[in-house]
């Protein structure tokens, strides 16, 4: 089962490599976009974690670019999204080996006051997390496609007034 160890563990720092590329990316495009200066962002954000990131681009976006723009970076970020929860969920579990088979069993220890204790258990085969690693990798890629483009497009340079806010 050896060989099944090495090959999972070697997808498992592939998912975890990608992840990382994304927050870093995440990280250097908040920091050009909300900071206007990517040494002072990646100093106040060296901190944040993906989730953070993608709420302070989201603001950032809504507020600076279009709508239309705001509703393309919404479905590259929620892929995104979907992409670190599955990740999140692989890299805090804890995994076991079955002998003579082809999967890998997850368990997840969870407990919450309304469920009690919950002892769960899930098997994967490798093929399964080889695809999360592919996702992960397309999310990435459509995501610095994006951002490589909204950082060419100049933000909104004022605020529009809703008539029905101002007062006479």
């Amino acid at each position: 089962m050896a060989n099944e160890s090495d090959r999972f563990d070697q997808v498992l720092g592939r998912i975890t490599r990608l992840s990382t590329l994304i927050e870093n990316r995440l990280r250097i495009d908040v920091s050009t976009v909300v900071y206007s200066s990517t040494n002072l962002g990646l100093k106040l954000t060296s901190t944040i974690y993906t989730d953070k990131l993608i709420k302070m681009l989201r603001v950032a976006v809504k507020h600076l670019y279009s709508e239309d723009i705001y509703r393309q970076f919404e479905s590259v970020i929620r892929d995104i999204e979907k992409c670190e929860n599955e990740r999140n969920i692989f890299v805090h579990s804890m995994w076991a080996f079955e002998n003579a088979k082809n999967y890998v069993r997850r368990r997840k220890f969870k407990y919450t006051p309304k469920k009690g204790l919950n002892l769960g258990k899930e098997d994967i085969d490798i093929d399964s997390i080889i695809a999360l690693a592919n996702r992960i990798l397309i999310a990435s890629e459509n995501l610095s496609k994006f951002l490589d483009k909204l950082l060419l497009l100049s933000p909104r340079t004022h605020e529009k007034i809703n008539p029905k806010e101002t007062n006479p």
